[in-house]
């Protein structure tokens, strides 16, 4: 995955998460929630990694 492909999904899924926090979804209790934070964190992790080296 080339860093243009990991940002156009960071910003996918960043526009995902914001439409489900503007719908007051409970975070506690929604595990599609808790994972889309953990694909967006892994993402941003490859991002950084990728621009750095």
């Amino acid at each position: 995955m080339g860093i243009q492909e990991i940002r156009n999904e960071i910003d996918t899924l960043k526009e995902t998460l914001n439409k489900m926090a503007s719908n007051e979804t409970n975070i506690g209790n929604n595990s599609e929630l808790v994972t889309l934070s953990q694909k967006l964190d892994v993402l941003i992790n490859k991002y950084i990694y990728l621009t750095m080296s």
